[in-house]
């Protein structure tokens, strides 16, 4: 396995912190490979905005702080 080293905003971390429990790596890693799995879908780069669409309401919202 391969390590990453991830920068992430203080609001971001501190939201994180929340939420202990979760495994941050495990999330991060289903999020890359959930995205690679769009860009072959779609066949070329996905826009944020059309990612972030991926993710349910109350996720984006809580971590984001968008409703797109």
């Amino acid at each position: 396995m391969v390590n990453i080293k991830l920068s992430i905003p203080d609001e971001l971390y501190k939201k994180m912190k929340k939420y202990s429990e979760n495994k941050w790596n495990e999330v991060v890693g289903k999020a890359i490979s959930d995205y690679i799995n769009i860009i072959k879908e779609k066949g070329s780069k996905v826009s944020t905005k059309e990612l972030l669409k991926s993710f349910n309401k109350e996720f984006r919202e809580e971590f984001f702080g968008c409703n797109i």
